[in-house]
């Protein structure tokens, strides 16, 4: 970072928001700011509480099941993007991509992932772990995601030192790939962020 001039700011959507939150909450980085999109501080459950979902994570994983897909995913069923975007021709268009490149293709999660994602959640919600976290950050949360525990995201800003948090009522997990209104406007709102960070340096 020390070839470029700054300011220097880390981006993360989702479990790569978890993963930012997580460095550097164990390590110091010269960086000037972060934002964080739908960050994964809690897994949607739906109607199952999160600890019996975490219980049945370790119980499977226990009895050998950890390389099993947690579900099926219907490609044509029209759920995967229902959780992710109101915009079909966004994603279409990784669609588009998945079919050129299988390695894309990831499909749904395994329950040795979900099991280590909420033991990663726990540590990092663990006693005085996220309150290191003094770099100045940007969290934008979609009120009605089903993908992650929008309560999660904002326990976690309330946690943070340095944290404001932006809610998009009308937005699904994926808010830069939301429809143009929701997208537009998280865009401003991260530009107006990342401003704020230049005129502090």
């Amino acid at each position: 970072m020390g070839r470029t001039p700054g300011p220097h700011v880390l981006l993360g959507h989702s479990m790569g928001g978890h993963l930012v939150l997580r460095l550097l909450a164990e390590r110091t980085l010269p960086v000037d700011g972060a934002v964080l999109v739908s960050p994964m501080l809690g897994l949607n459950t739906g109607l199952i509480p999160e600890k019996l979902g975490r219980l049945i994570a370790r119980t499977l994983c226990a009895i050998g099941w950890e390389t099993e897909p947690a579900w099926s995913e219907d490609k044509g069923s029209g759920h995967r993007q229902r959780n992710l975007t109101h915009s079909t021709e966004r994603f279409e268009e990784e669609l588009w991509w998945r079919a050129q490149d299988p390695m894309l293709d990831v499909g749904p999660p395994t329950w040795g992932w979900l099991r280590d994602s909420w033991d990663s959640i726990a540590e990092l919600f663990g006693l005085g772990v996220i309150e290191r976290v003094t770099t100045p950050m940007l969290l934008l949360c979609a009120d009605h995601d089903r993908l992650v525990r929008a309560r999660a995201i904002e326990r976690g800003a309330l946690r943070l030192p340095n944290a404001r948090i932006v809610h998009y009522p009308d937005s699904e997990h994926e808010i830069l790939r939301e429809v143009d209104g929701v997208r537009t406007r998280a865009l401003a709102d991260i530009e107006s962020f990342l401003g704020s960070i230049g005129r502090n340096r």
